[in-house]
């Protein structure tokens, strides 16, 4: 089933993008291939994926990278949150980013862009405004979902995730902030860290392997006392030998009958009985 992506998308201006061509990228392996197409008209984004969209994948708007946060998934369509496209690049290390320069953003993270007139450095990092932390769990979740999803044949059990940054609030809102670079991460000393845990919706827990079946006795009935022994050390059973009279002296040293029968399971260990016949000997004639 083929994957439709929607978003809305503005330009560097903050109007709705006129017009743009649309490439979807997925990592498969160590390689990232184009796995879908689309274009931007009027501020729409709309983008067809041949078959599911896996874990690691990514959007280039006219051959430049942005970077997409979901906002709700079902019914074979992946909804983006808002696009907001950048008048200079990001340096961001992002797998579908040529040279690792990202030209758009959520809006949620456009917003705090350093404006170009205050950096000489055409490619900077982004300081991040602070995001809510139902956003962060929200935003997981989907991800995980993603992930859980996907057509590579793999089951994603439980996973575990932790975030650390700075603490915020923001109005009412608990919030989360990450430093940008090494140096703000080594200046900060009060770092959060948020664990979250997420087991994917329809996915199972395997089920523990069968205990491995008891073993058996094997049919000693008819073998000489010797013979008999010999088999039942060699399946780690003991035996218990009981004599009992034949009339036959063709049966006598041989098995009469064995408890447990054959093909009765039995913990290896225990012990097998064993009715070995002995001739009866003719009462003396006076």
């Amino acid at each position: 089933m083929n994957t439709v992506i929607t978003a809305q998308v503005s330009s560097a201006d903050g109007a709705p993008l006129a017009q743009g061509e649309v490439s979807v990228h997925m990592q498969r392996g160590a390689r990232l291939v184009r796995c879908g197409s689309g274009q931007v008209k009027a501020g729409r984004l709309r983008a067809t994926v041949d078959g599911e969209l896996g874990p690691v994948w990514g959007l280039r708007i006219d051959g430049r990278a942005v970077l997409a946060w979901p906002l709700r998934q079902g019914d074979g369509e992946l909804e983006l949150q808002p696009l907001q496209l950048l008048a200079d690049a990001l340096a961001l290390p992002a797998v579908h980013a040529l040279r690792g320069q990202v030209w758009g953003l959520p809006q949620a993270l456009a917003a705090s862009a350093p404006a170009a007139a205050e950096r000489a450095d055409p490619l900077v990092r982004p300081r991040l405004m602070p995001v809510a932390m139902s956003d962060l769990v929200s935003d997981a979740a989907t991800q995980i979902h993603l992930g859980a999803t996907s057509n590579t044949g793999l089951v994603l059990g439980t996973a575990n995730i932790k975030l650390s940054g700075l603490a915020s609030k923001v109005g009412d809102v608990l919030s989360m902030q990450f430093p940008s670079t090494t140096e703000e991460l080594a200046a900060t000393t009060a770092i959060t860290s948020l664990d979250l845990s997420f087991t994917p919706s329809g996915t199972t827990t395997a089920a523990p392997p069968p205990p491995p079946p008891m073993p058996t006795v094997p049919p000693v009935v008819g073998y000489t006392r010797e013979l008999a022994l010999r088999k039942l050390a060699a399946a780690q059973y003991t035996a218990q030998v009981r004599l009992a009279a034949t009339a036959s002296s063709q049966d006598a040293g041989r098995v009469l009958r064995q408890l447990p029968a054959a093909g009765q399971p039995l913990s290896a260990g225990q012990a097998v009985l064993l009715f070995v016949a002995q001739s009866a000997q003719p009462e003396p004639i006076e």
